[in-house]
């Protein structure tokens, strides 16, 4: 795992104890506090699948937490089901029975970075591509199109193989997300990258990893270029 990813895994983590502690204790109210709570578990939930094991412990506490509440007739003498323990505890059982987050309708919608603090680098494509166009002397003969395609397969050719070695669940799906975004109208490069965010920690450690080999991209994209793998009718 990377630092950044670690250390976003972390903090998360802290701040939530931090957050159920104050509460539990009354220093915050878990009644107007909810929303954080929920917050940062869904944000912790999406982020890898080991948290599922945290969210279902938080909901045991919860149980706990609410149970007493109405034995000490707290909260105005509440039903059970109606404390706020209660409530925070419902609503996270139904968070996980949520998909994870990049089985989602990819055709529309935007696709912006996930977890934007456990990002350390960024793959620019666009980049890559001006860069190969900038630097052939057959400008003319270059295809964009052919060209996206070039730069995306290549990116995707990288993602995947650090998706193997983690053994990512879901990423077998990740070709046609790219086969996806890249029939879009509103298509955009920083897409690809991004939808590499949807697949929690994992998805991020393959993003800041091929985000260091931007050189090697380009230049794979340039010898492609220069044996006229682009070349077509504009």
């Amino acid at each position: 795992m990377s630092d950044r990813v670690a250390e976003f895994r972390s903090t998360k983590v802290g701040e939530l104890q931090s957050l159920l502690d104050a509460c539990r204790d009354e220093r915050l109210s878990p009644a107007s506090e909810a929303p954080n709570i929920l917050g940062r578990l869904r944000e912790l939930y999406f982020f890898a699948p080991d948290m599922r094991g945290l969210v279902e412990h938080v909901i045991d506490l919860c149980n706990r937490y609410s149970i007493a509440d109405w034995a000490n007739n707290a909260n105005g003498g509440l039903p059970l089901g109606e404390q706020p323990w209660s409530r925070i505890g419902d609503a996270l059982k139904q968070l996980i029975t949520e998909p994870a987050l990049y089985q989602r309708d990819w055709t529309r919608g935007p696709i912006e970075p996930q977890f934007r603090e456990a990002i350390s680098g960024w793959p620019d494509l666009g980049w890559c591509m001006r860069e190969v166009y900038a630097a052939s002397p057959h400008k003319d003969a270059i295809n964009p199109g052919e060209l996206l395609t070039g730069v995306v397969s290549l990116f995707y050719g990288g993602c995947q193989r650090y998706f193997t070695h983690l053994q990512t669940g879901g990423a077998e799906g990740l070709e046609n997300i790219f086969a996806t975004i890249i029939c879009r109208e509103d298509g955009q490069t920083d897409m690809y990258p991004a939808a590499l965010t949807y697949f929690g920690s994992d998805g991020l450690q393959v993003l800041n990893r091929v985000a260091t080999e931007v050189a090697e991209l380009r230049q794979a994209l340039q010898n492609h270029a220069d044996q006229g793998a682009f070349n077509g009718e504009g």
